[in-house]
């Protein structure tokens, strides 16, 4: 991919967007927790549903979908600060981090799996 103006700037759109609807689902939810969850799996469906797409895409709509959109709704720092916080007064934030990178990772390949499916 050959980094030019257009793509920086529709990659910092799409995270833009991609933030504006993680801070909007934030209102939907009183449970950060929840909202962590939520966020990151259906980040990881959606950069799966990109990837599976591959040469379909441009480099430009892969830009804007996958690092944007999806690197902005997601948010491993929350997770992180969440962990560092938490994980010093519970013995289950461990167990917690990993169902969500485990969750994430079937979200991911689940959606990979079913766009090349349905894009047949």
């Amino acid at each position: 991919m050959k980094l030019d103006n257009k793509i920086i700037g529709l990659t910092f759109a799409g995270g833009a967007l991609g933030s504006m609807l993680r801070y909007g689902l934030d209102f939907l939810t009183p449970n950060n927790l929840v909202l962590l969850f939520v966020v990151n799996i259906l980040g990881a469906a959606l950069l799966g549903f990109v990837a599976a797409r591959g040469e379909k895409f441009t480099d430009a709509a892969r830009s804007f979908w996958g690092t944007g959109v999806a690197g902005g709704f997601t948010t491993m720092s929350a997770v992180a600060l969440w962990f560092a916080v938490e994980g010093a007064f519970a013995q289950w934030a461990f167990s917690m981090v990993a169902t969500m990178f485990i969750l994430g990772l079937l979200a991911y390949f689940g959606a990979h799996k079913l766009t090349q499916k349905l894009s047949r």
